[in-house]
Parts: C-alpha cells; structure tokens; sequence
C-alpha cells in the first residue's frame, strides 16, 4: 500500500470512530444508534477487502470501548468486519447497488438482534428490533442523501 493510500485508509479510520461516537445517541444498557454503519457504507467501496474488513470493524469496536460498551466490542467487531468485506467486494470499482445496502442492512438488523438475545434474553427482543431498526432506517436515510445529494 502506498503512502498516500495509507494515509487515507488512516483517515477513513478516524471518520468512522469519531462520527461513532459523536453522532450517536444513547438507548439505555443497549447500547448507542450510530452513524458508523453510513460512513462504513460510504468508505469501505475505496479499499481492498482486507483494508475495507479492519476499517469498518476496527473503529466500530473501539467506539464501543470508549463508549463505556465494551461487552458489545467483539460483536460489533464482527458484524462490522463483514460489512466491510462485502461492501468492497460488491462495490469491486463500482458503485454498489441498492440491493447490496439492502442486504448488508437486514443482515446488520438480524445480527444485532441476536446479540442483544444472547446478552439480555428474549425479553428485549422486541426493543432490540426496534431501536436496531430506527438505525438503519437512519443509515439508509443519510446513504439516500449522501448519494443524491452530495455526491452530485
């Protein structure tokens, strides 16, 4: 990787962690709704697989330490990472397709729900869904603006 490229990946990196942890807000226990999902969407599509899989899951998971949410780090660590991996791969030098933030969306959606069942227990399923919905409905929003707007 050349120095130039590295240089932003190293930027990418720190768009990721601080627009995580700025723009957020709280929901209780259960963690933060975010932005990271947006800037890895955005950001991933510039780099290879293997650098879009540690610049999405690596901020994403030191935003959750810094938060205070630590226990949530390896999952977001996770499911970021392979976000990251597809994203790139399906983007391959193109822009990638709706169907593609579609997919990448629900899976995000189903994944987070799993953990808080795994973390909480069925009784915050339903909160869970919710809260993790209202994100990316969010996500999806900001990409919508982002590709309409400020890319034109």
């Amino acid at each position: 990787m050349s120095v130039k490229k590295m240089i932003n990946f190293l930027i990418a990196v720190a768009i990721i962690y601080l627009s995580t942890i700025f723009f957020k807000y709280e929901v209780g226990n259960l963690g933060y709704i975010n932005v990271s999902f947006t800037a890895i969407m955005i950001l991933a599509v510039y780099f290879s697989p293997a650098y879009a899989m540690l610049l999405a899951g690596i901020p994403a998971a030191l935003a959750d330490i810094t938060l205070g949410y630590g226990y949530y780090a390896i999952y977001t660590f996770v499911i970021k990472t392979a976000e990251g991996f597809l994203i790139s791969k399906w983007a391959a030098g193109k822009k990638p397709q709706l169907k593609h933030y579609f997919i990448l969306a629900m899976t995000e959606l189903v994944s987070y729900v799993a953990v808080d069942y795994v973390l909480y227990g069925r009784s915050m399923l339903m909160f869970s869904f919710v809260y993790n919905l209202v994100q990316i409905a969010l996500a999806i929003l900001l990409l919508y603006l982002y590709n309409h707007i400020v890319k034109k």
